[in-house]
């Protein structure tokens, strides 16, 4: 699994226009949802409150 955080900024510093709402969607999140193609978890940090995002892909590598 890896952050979708991570995802996020590496695909923003490929550029500008790799954006979610050039798709019609506000959030990559909702890209990933959108395609059916990853499994999407949100655990939460009980030690800082926070929840994070995480994502793999369903395909067979």
């Amino acid at each position: 699994m890896t952050l979708l955080a991570r995802a996020e900024k590496f695909i923003k510093s490929q550029g500008p226009e790799c954006m979610p709402n050039k798709y019609g969607i506000k959030t990559l999140k909702g890209i990933l949802k959108a395609s059916g193609l990853f499994e999407i978890t949100e655990p939460q940090d009980r030690e800082q409150n926070s929840v994070f995002i995480l994502y793999k892909s369903k395909l067979p590598h």
